[in-house]
């Protein structure tokens, strides 16, 4: 009786301790574990300049998957994904559209960049500079990380936790009576309009049914 107690207790000791040394892997970043922390470069300019022209602004066309951590990248999909919640005026989702320029032209250039490095991660800080006269600069941060041997975008001006509560407001609003009551008060809208307009919420939710 007196070893089997003591197996017993050995095994559960074992036991927490293993799951105590595994990571979340909701929250960890895929990193290739055949590349060395002390091999990996601090990402030139021209690995910058070229992640930085794929953030998202105005859409998301332009913002390949490959150029973003999954986790990151699925998050940006999504908020895209969910419908405007003020149909045919300016709604919630407009600060999606303005990342980066805005709703001017667009910046000229980019300088005053610094990059510290951390293991596989790099925090990038920048200067978006504008063509118009008495325009200041849009200061920006990047927070990538060195995957598959290249370096992808883990977080944006930390749009990251942004994105996961706008996502989670959104989900809670349309459930809601109120987006009921205000899809029915837009006078603007036909009747038909709206049924289209509950139809586009009803469809995100079939593609997303999943809370985050």
């Amino acid at each position: 009786m007196k070893y089997t107690s003591i197996l017993f207790l050995a095994l559960l000791s074992f036991a927490v301790l293993s799951s105590c040394s595994q990571q979340n892997p909701s929250t960890s970043q895929a990193v290739d574990s055949s590349i060395s922390t002390d091999s990996i470069q601090t990402p030139s300019n021209e690995v910058i300049f070229s992640l930085i022209s794929v953030i998202p602004d105005h859409g998301i066309h332009d913002s390949p998957q490959k150029a973003f951590t999954p986790e990151y990248y699925s998050l940006l999909i999504e908020a895209w994904a969910i419908p405007n919640d003020c149909p045919g005026e300016i709604g919630s989702n407009e600060w999606l559209f303005y990342f980066t320029s805005g709703n001017g032209d667009g910046w000229d250039h980019v300088e005053n960049i610094t990059t510290s490095l951390k293991g596989s991660q790099a925090i990038v800080k920048y200067d978006c500079v504008y063509s118009y006269p008495n325009t200041p600069n849009d200061h920006h941060q990047m927070l990538l990380q060195f995957n598959d041997n290249h370096w992808i975008i883990a977080d944006y001006d930390n749009t990251k936790a942004e994105l996961l509560k706008y996502i989670r407001q959104q989900r809670d609003y349309f459930r809601s009576s109120k987006w009921q009551s205000h899809l029915q008060s837009l006078d603007y809208l036909s009747d038909q309009q709206k049924q289209e307009a509950q139809q586009d919420v009803d469809n995100y939710f079939q593609q997303y049914p999943n809370d985050r």
